[in-house]
């Protein structure tokens, strides 16, 4: 019945990317995230755990789902009285502006596109999404639905039938059709909506060109009869062109039977190829995925979890596997290769679970650029990230700049949290042990500013004097929004006047542009009376647009003052004392985002911290990619020597200037054979004769990394993990005995591709089961052989690799417990037991969890791989732990690498996966290992230092389990199974 029933899921998503088929990277625009409705966004996902990066508490319950378009989220809340929506900042969570809506009735429903927002209130409303308000550009009366907003284009219906409005007038471009109903969904040339054929729902798709009918679907194949509307029946989405719809609340088949979807297709059984549909019955909404959808059934009281494929099904999670994700119902979502659902990160080929948040999420968790929105519960929003984005000055207790304690500041003007401005005469005084800003009146009473708070959800103030130096700021939220509101009082009034001045130009389109421009600065409409009047008067008349000289003089001071907020930020920012580069960095940030080629900002750069700088350049070129003066910028801050192919990478290069900014490195070229060369000069000559004559050599601390410059993505992450790896590593063992002389970098051959990879490793005698690798250690040769994919998701498919590997590197070339000669003895010794300490440490160590770009490593790792086969496997298919802990190298390698064994997984979506005697060997040591290293509060860490030791010491007296770690075989394989199982989501 299961597969009879499921069988209708299989269908084929087409191969070529429609119009509104799936959101923009770093967008949600709509309920449902793209203009389909189908939960799929660009947006790449985080595939480490990320951690809590700031809570937004709505002032109301929060209704729907947070939008989200570059830096801007959207967040509607209702009350008992009123709705609400709060314009938030994608960075810190700050709240930018906030709008009431006293007699909204309905949810407002907002959509968002390029900056462009439009809610459903009491009439539908347009605004502008600015990084300081929303500004309404027009609205219409009527009772309009939900709208949609794709490009220029809105679509909502209405009594009179589905409507397109332009986004940027609201002027009407057509209307279609009566007895509509829903949210509108859009994918390729159609818009779908829902219709009515008497009392039962059809599916209409309509031109988006002009409203043109182009079929209307009535399902008439479905279990208990033709469905009837019903009046849950809210949007429609559209999942796989023309052939699945999905209906947010369902539609009535029978009574008692309401369906959450419909799938409707091309009924071959038919010889005219009607069309007809079948009954889903959703617990949640679906997410279209790279095979067909992600779906939630109810199934025995409880729910059943499913990838559909193009020829089946998968079953991800029920009651029996994985009950904690069974008993979830969130709409899922997909970003690239993974989906968000239930409180989890899965990997949609493998079905690995990559993570999962700490508690349970209230409602959906949608992708948001390089964080994730989760709603915590009613109020609260959440974002989490898995890096942490530069931090700024808390200014929640009051910051002074300047010797200004006590000092009467003349002539200066203060930001009110509510971004109004006060002008005049200041003092800055300290009471009750709190800074106080406080303005002098002419009759020479005071005004204590720092309790003047008129917005509710903030108290942020900022004061400026005369020479644009900073001299206080206060609040929790940035101080940058108080700056621009400076700024724009100062443009607003030039803009103003030069509307007047451009009115004898006749140059229309031109006094237009002045007029946009003042109003952006928030200048009042009926200072802009007067030509406002004359634009709408020569528009009426059809009056032609001139361009005389008195307009080309306009024009320049038009382009003048379009450079004045870069220059007033830059002045602010090099104003501030140099201890305040938090602070100069948001300044100098907005400034370069405004205009990136601005030379005086781009000079203050070389004053920063470099990982600040590289950090800030790495934000302005997310939004402002290809500029060729930022490209410049970054070319100059490379080390000397070193000369970057073309075209240039830009974003690239600031990765690897983040790398080095935590790495510092020397670069070396390949100098001719000679007596007195250093051992690396030695390799990179040795190397440039075998391999390719381009290369270079990237001295750091503990790595000298030889490669082409042509991938400098792959070259940061190389030496900022080896880096990281090796500085985690010398942490666990410092403090200790120290047996080196010498402690020699790890030598790391780093290739372009991977078939050059392979060639390069076959060529020096690298075995034949490479092919699947991304890299190995070659303990003959003594270095490690790699190829790193230049994307972050490719790349974190095989950082575990990596970092096992250059564990073994590490162990061999710098473990302090033993000298280089023992580790080369060991080598050429013949194999003895205790093996099992090599793999499985290494093992430990690649599950760490490493973040290149804070510079941390912590244990933590809740969905570890090999403990989860460990734990999950019988017990008789792991190797008997006698066995392990008494195997050499030649018993290990006999072991069968067939993945013959079915084994359920907890870190694995899906009833079973294979395993291999192989894989239980790895699995079984690492978590040996991890029990020894972090359980009963560390007391065995030493003892398993001691081992490590004894091993590559040669010490086989000292490889007995039972004397190294005072118990049996077996009573350690069974707590280290305990202790793994504990520690596993």
């Amino acid at each position: 019945m299961l597969a009879s029933f499921l069988a209708s899921l299989c269908l084929v998503v087409p191969a070529v990317q429609e119009d509104g088929a799936i959101a923009p990277a770093g967008a949600w625009v709509t309920h449902g995230g793209s203009p389909a409705r189908n939960r799929a966004t660009l947006t790449p996902p985080l595939r480490s755990t990320p951690h809590l990066g700031w809570s937004y508490a709505a002032p109301g319950p929060i209704e729907g789902e947070p939008l989200v378009w570059g830096g801007s989220v959207i967040v509607t809340f209702s009350d008992e009285k009123e709705r609400g929506l709060a314009l938030l900042d994608l960075r810190d969570g700050s709240v930018v502006d906030e709008l009431r809506f006293p007699s909204a009735a309905r949810e407002l429903a907002p959509a968002l596109w390029d900056g462009v927002l439009v809610v459903r209130a009491d009439e539908l409303r347009a605004y502008r999404v600015g990084t300081r308000r929303l500004r309404e550009v027009w609205s219409r009366n009527g009772a309009f639905g939900p709208p949609l907003l794709y490009g220029d284009e809105v679509y909502a219906v209405e009594s009179a039938g589905l409507t397109r409005l332009d986004a940027a007038t609201g002027e009407t471009v057509w209307r279609q059709g009566r007895g509509l109903h829903g949210r509108p969904s859009l994918r390729g040339d159609a818009v779908y909506v829902l219709g009515r054929s008497g009392d039962h729902v059809t599916i209409d798709a309509v031109s988006r060109k002009d409203g043109s009918p182009l079929s209307s679907v009535q399902p008439v194949s479905a279990p208990g009869g033709v469905p009837r509307s019903g009046p849950g029946a809210a949007f429609v989405a559209v999942m796989a062109k023309d052939r699945v719809v999905y209906l947010e609340n369902g539609v009535q088949w029978a009574p008692g039977q309401i369906s959450r979807s419909l799938v409707a297709g091309a009924d071959q059984r038919s010889p005219k190829n009607k069309v007809s549909a079948t009954s889903l019955f959703h617990r949640a909404e679906a997410a279209e995925v790279l095979t067909g959808w992600l779906v939630t059934i109810p199934w025995e009281e409880s729910a059943l979890w499913l990838q559909t494929l193009d020829e089946g099904f998968v079953p991800l999670a029920s009651k029996e596997d994985h009950p904690e994700l069974a008993a979830r119902d969130d709409a899922p979502c997909r970003v690239g290769s993974a989906a968000y659902f239930a409180g989890a990160a899965v990997d949609l080929d493998t079905h690995v679970v990559l993570w999962h948040l700490d508690g349970e999420p209230a409602g959906p968790m949608i992708p948001a650029r390089d964080a994730l929105l989760v709603q915590r519960d009613e109020r609260h929003l959440e974002a989490w990230r898995t890096r942490d984005p530069v931090r700024h000055s808390d200014l929640s207790y009051g910051v002074v700049l300047g010797n200004a304690s006590g000092e009467r500041i003349v002539g200066a003007r203060a930001v009110l949290a509510d971004s109004s401005i006060e002008a005049g005469d200041f003092l800055i005084e300290k009471r009750r042990g709190e800074m106080s800003l406080v303005k002098v009146r002419r009759d020479g009473s005071n005004k204590d500013l720092s309790r003047h708070v008129l917005h509710p959800l903030a108290s942020t103030l900022l004061l400026i004097d005369a020479n644009d130096r900073i001299r206080y700021a206060a609040g929790a939220l940035s101080f940058l929004r108080g700056a621009d509101a400076l700024i724009d009082e100062s443009l607003g009034d030039d803009y103003a006047e030069l509307a007047i001045d451009a009115l004898p130009a006749k140059d229309y389109d031109l006094v237009g542009k002045i007029v946009a421009r003042a109003r952006e600065c928030g200048v009042e409409e009926k200072r802009l009376k007067r030509a406002v009047d004359l634009l709408e008067r020569k528009a009426a008349e059809g009056a032609a647009n001139r361009k005389d000289d008195k307009a080309v003089l306009i024009e320049t001071r038009v382009a003048e003052l379009g450079r004045r907020r870069p220059d007033r930020l830059h002045a602010m920012a090099s104003a501030l004392p140099e201890a305040e580069h938090d602070l100069r960095y948001q300044l100098l940030r907005a400034a370069l985002l405004d205009d990136p080629s601005h030379a005086g900002s781009l000079a203050v750069l070389d004053t920063l911290d470099p990982l600040l700088r590289a950090s800030l350049l790495s934000e302005v070129e997310r939004e402002r990619p290809g500029d060729p003066a930022l490209a410049a910028k970054v070319k100059s801050l490379l080390p000397a020597g070193l000369q970057p192919p073309e075209p240039f990478q830009t974003e690239e290069w600031l990765k690897f200037l983040a790398a080095i900014a935590h790495a510092p490195v020397t670069i070396l070229d390949p100098k001719p054979a000679a007596p007195d060369l250093g051992p690396e000069e030695r390799k990179l000559g040795a190397a440039s004769l075998r391999w390719r004559k381009d290369l270079k050599g990237f001295r750091s601390e503990n790595l000298f990394v030889i490669t082409p410059v042509s991938r400098p993505g792959a070259i940061a992450r190389c030496l900022a993990m080896g880096e990281l790896v090796c500085q985690a590593l010398d942490e666990i063992f410092a403090g200790g005995e120290n047996r080196r002389d010498t402690r020699y970098p790890l030598y790391i051959n780093l290739y372009d591709s991977k078939e050059e990879y392979l060639e390069q490793s076959a060529s020096r005698g690298g075995h034949s089961g490479l092919g699947w690798t991304a890299g190995h250690f070659d303990e003959l040769d003594n270095l490690s052989r790699l190829y790193l994919p230049s994307g972050d998701e490719s790349f974190e498919e095989v950082t575990q690799t990596f970092v096992h590997e250059l564990t073994h590197q590490w162990v061999r070339n710098r473990c302090p417990l033993f000298t280089n000669e023992e580790a080369v003895q060991r080598l050429h010794k013949p194999p003895t037991g205790g093996y099992w300490i090599v793999e499985g440490f290494a093992s430990l160590i690649e599950e760490f969890r490493f973040d290149g770009t804070a510079w941390r490593w912590t244990t933590e790792n809740a969905t570890s791989r090999r403990r989860d086969l460990a734990t999950s496997a019988e017990e008789d298919q792991r190797v008997p732990w006698t066995e392990l802990f008494a195997a050499d190298r030649a018993a290990f390698g006999k072991l069968s690498k067939a993945s013959s064994l079915r084994v359920p997984l907890r870190t694995r979506l899906g009833r079973v996966g294979l395993a291999s005697p192989t894989s239980l060997f790895y699995a079984q040591a690492q978590t040996a290992c991890y029990y020894l290293f972090a359980g009963a509060d560390g007391a065995h860490r030493g003892a398993l230092r001691d081992y490590l030791a004894a091993y590559y010491r040669g010490e086989d007296a000292k490889l007995d389990v039972a004397s190294a770690f005072g118990m049996s075989a077996d009573e350690l394989g069974k707590r280290a199974l305990a202790f793994a199982r504990e520690n596993l989501h």
